[in-house]
């Protein structure tokens, strides 16, 4: 019961830097969804809520709709770099006890960093392309800013997951009152 603040407290940082992706990688692409808060022990955070058919939406998503979010990316590198440094500082100290006693939660975080450093790589490779004007994705039928849509996607579906998970872990969760 001592660990449970700290706890929730890393969850809420979690659900935090995942729904920031979400929303990021999504910009401009959001139906009206409900705002809902969520809460973690003592803090509350409100934001979109999302459910499962969120995921079934996203697969639907033609990559070329996410073309403006992956030249945002591309043109401000320090914005992912800094979301990495935020989500290390957040999984840093007492985080690697409640990673270790959630087995599911370490998977996801993993597999988050994994499609980040996809990404980072097509983004590099989209860079590229774009200062010299020849894609090397183009031989295979593909161009680099698809290939960097598609890696962007699979983070999204990645943070969306995790996101997921810390939302069933979270105290409460209630509609925002509107009015």
């Amino acid at each position: 019961m001592r660990w449970r603040p700290a706890r929730q407290h890393l969850y809420k940082q979690l659900f935090e830097d995942a729904n920031w992706l979400v929303e990021f990688g999504l910009r401009g692409h959001r139906e009206e969804l409900p705002d809902v808060w969520y809460r973690f022990g003592y803090i509350s955070y409100g934001t979109k809520g999302l459910d499962r058919s969120f995921a079934k939406k996203l697969s639907a998503l033609p990559v070329s709709a996410l073309y403006e979010e992956v030249k945002a990316f591309a043109d401000e590198p320090d914005m992912l770099a800094s979301f990495k440094r935020e989500l290390d500082a957040d999984l840093e100290h007492s985080a690697t006890i409640f990673l270790a006693r959630e087995p599911e939660l370490n998977r996801l975080i993993g597999q988050l960093r994994e499609h980040i450093s996809y990404f980072e790589g097509s983004l590099e490779i989209y860079r590229e392309a774009r200062a010299s004007g020849r894609d090397p994705a183009a031989r295979l039928g593909s161009s680099a800013i698809d290939q960097a849509g598609i890696a962007l996607k699979e983070v999204i579906f990645s943070a969306f997951w995790l996101r997921s998970w810390l939302a069933e872990h979270a105290d409460s969760v209630e509609p925002h009152p509107t009015g």
